[in-house]
């Protein structure tokens, strides 16, 4: 009877048709095949109807799925829009899914693809194309076998999303890691949308290959073997998403793993993530780098990056040029903003050369690390950020550029021990900043920032000094060039101690900043053991030739004090003639002749001129003030 269907129960019986069923079809009887299921009744999500295909034009060959041929006839089921896998042979109890997939995926009027809440075993990879959207229900697919290939793989396609499937790798540790055994890897490929996806035990979690307009957005990518997320990818997005302890297998102390890893890449979003937590103490948990390795045209410099309100666990950010490039070949990441991130815990940041960056309110950063080491722009502002305390090191050189460049401004040092501005030892190079208004319960300069600070490559804000006690901003400075230049501060009470280690003559030229009344106080001790020194000061300073006279032959360990105040361009010496020998200072070093001092000797001389100098001085002071007050009235009275 015509307009009936012929029914059958499973593709291998629908393959079965007998002659009889076949003639039946072609001659109108069974106006098609009703298909129940593929491997047995009701394991497809729906009874579908295969029609005898017309036979010109040819509609090509037996796909496993919309396209059956059988006994010299095609039967054909034109699915619209959206295929469930299962239509096309693919079921959990397969050993290989990967041909099934495949034939639905390039079925050419699919363009969605749905995998049911299931587990699906993959060996090889599934290639995809463009404006296909791969929709899954938590459905999880699993690759073994061959681990240096993708499961899935895009290679030169447009407007390709993935969302809602989950991905396992099960990584071998015991084999070779390669990158391109990867969950998601695209390459050369644009419109990209990965969504509530999870990727997890593969060699890579997701890997974008010369890629554009990218998001990853609600996606957990977490114990991948080496990185999470890499690539160069321009115009990307990654947000909301889960990114941790990937790279655990690579050896403690290898810098080699990291949660996400862009080189090369612009426009870059990073929003609201949780990273970090591998057990590798030295990765970054982001990286952002400018590399030589994949440089071509569009992919050639990072610019334009934006990380914002992420969560870092342990490891934190890295933003810079490839540390291992010569400094011609560094080309500085431009445009960066850290904001309003959480790095409490035991993570990082650190910012190596770097054009227009800006970080603000982040708060909990355990190591803030600056890193300069090229001849080339840069300039770094943190405004409002937490930290346990900030090292400056490695900037090659720039330091005087360095100080206007790199500002913190209302930095809050949460440490309880050290300094809050550090040195980091074994990375060489010389602090340089300007800090503003910061709150520390711990002194802010150690050792090398000190001197730092009073060879002028450290600037403290004027209405910041009167607040910090004299560790904060200076000791003493070893003095062993032929010129110094004091970097005092307007209406500065607290000297100067220069101890002089040239040879030759030391020439003292004018302060950094001079306005009237400012005030410059210098305690000169020649430290050095072959005896007499000549000090010298540059003609903005009047001294009395008393002064003159003991400056141009200074004995060994003696000590001079001088007080200047600036007054219509001149630094006119208001006290004079108090020099001191070394009795007392001897007695605190233990080396007496004053050569090869130690760590010891130094905290000896620090503390004689703690509490005897200082006071000394003071009482000098106060008498003379005294006496000058005495004269100023007695001269008032007489007129």
């Amino acid at each position: 009877m015509a307009n009936q269907f012929l029914v059958k129960d499973t593709m291998a019986a629908m393959r079965g048709l007998s002659a009889a069923e076949i003639t039946a079809l072609q001659n109108g009887t069974y106006e098609g095949v009703q298909l129940l299921g593929y491997y047995e009744k009701g394991d497809t999500p729906a009874p579908i109807i295969y029609y005898l295909a017309p036979a010109t034009p040819d509609p090509g060959s037996d796909n496993g799925g919309s396209l059956i041929e059988v006994g010299g006839i095609k039967l054909m089921h034109n699915f619209v829009g959206s295929v469930d896998i299962r239509y096309f042979g693919a079921a959990p109890q397969n050993l290989d899914n990967t041909i099934f997939i495949q034939k639905c995926i390039d079925t050419v009027q699919i363009k969605c693809i749905s995998i049911d809440n299931n587990t699906y075993r993959v060996l090889g990879s599934i290639n995809l194309k463009s404006a296909l959207k791969i929709q899954g229900d938590a459905s999880l697919i699993t690759k073994t076998g061959n681990q240096t290939i993708a499961l899935f793989v895009g290679t030169a396609v447009n407007d390709v999303v993935v969302d809602n499937v989950r991905l396992h790798g099960g990584f071998d540790p015991t084999k070779p890691s390669n990158y391109n055994y990867a969950g998601l890897l695209f390459s050369e490929s644009s419109h990209l949308v990965i969504t509530n996806v999870s990727v997890e035990k593969f060699s890579v979690g997701i890997r974008l290959y010369y890629c554009n307009g990218v998001e990853i957005d609600a996606s957990t990518v977490v114990d991948n073997h080496t990185v999470g997320i890499s690539g160069l990818s321009n115009n990307t997005k990654l947000k909301n998403s889960f990114i941790q302890r990937n790279g655990n297998a690579i050896l403690e102390t290898s810098q080699q793993t990291r949660d996400v890893y862009f080189i090369n890449s612009s426009n870059l979003d990073i929003f609201n993530n949780t990273l970090g937590n591998s057990t590798d103490p030295l990765t970054r948990a982001l990286a952002v780098r400018y590399d030589l390795d994949g440089v071509r045209t569009d992919f050639d410099k990072a610019e334009n990056i934006s990380i914002r309100l992420n969560r870092f666990f342990k490891n934190g950010v890295g933003i810079g040029s490839d540390p291992g490039l010569v400094a011609t070949q560094r080309v500085p990441p431009v445009n960066v903003i850290l904001e309003s991130n959480d790095f409490t815990g035991t993570a990082d940041v650190w910012i190596d050369d770097v054009l227009n960056a800006r970080t603000q309110h982040n708060k909990g950063i355990v190591n803030y690390n600056v890193r300069i080491g090229t001849s080339k722009p840069f300039s770094l502002y943190s405004f409002n950020d937490e930290a346990q305390q900030v090292n400056q090191n490695s900037l090659s050189g720039n330091q005087l550029v360095a100080r206007d460049a790199i500002v913190f401004d209302s930095t809050n040092f949460t440490g309880s021990t050290g300094f809050a501005f550090n040195t980091v030892v074994g990375y060489g190079g010389l602090p340089a900043c300007t800090i503003k208004s910061p709150k520390s319960k711990v002194p802010l300069f150690d050792a090398s920032f000190s001197s730092r600070f009073v060879a002028g490559n450290v600037l403290v804000e004027d209405s910041l000094r009167p607040n910090l006690s004299n560790r904060n901003y200076f000791d003493y400075e070893i003095e062993n060039s032929s010129s110094f230049t004091p970097n005092n501060i307007s209406n500065e009470r607290n000297p100067f101690f220069i101890r002089v280690d040239t040879v030759g003559v030391l020439n003292i030229t004018a302060p950094t900043n001079s306005k009237n009344g400012a005030e410059l106080e210098v305690i000169l001790l020649n430290f050095r053991p072959t005896g007499q020194m000549n000090v010298t000061f540059s003609a903005e300073y009047d001294l009395s030739d008393n002064t003159k006279r003991a400056l141009a032959s200074l004995p060994n360990a003696k000590l001079v004090f001088l007080k200047f105040r600036y007054l219509r361009g001149i630094w006119r010496e208001d006290v004079n003639n108090y020099f001191f020998n070394n009795s007392s200072a001897v007695a605190n070093v233990s080396n007496a002749n004053l050569s090869n001092t130690t760590a010891t000797d130094v905290a000896g001389l620090v503390s004689w001129i703690n509490s005897d100098l200082i006071p000394l001085v003071n009482a000098n002071k106060t008498q003379l003030n005294a006496k000058l007050e005495s004269d100023r009235a007695s001269g008032q009275q007489s007129n």
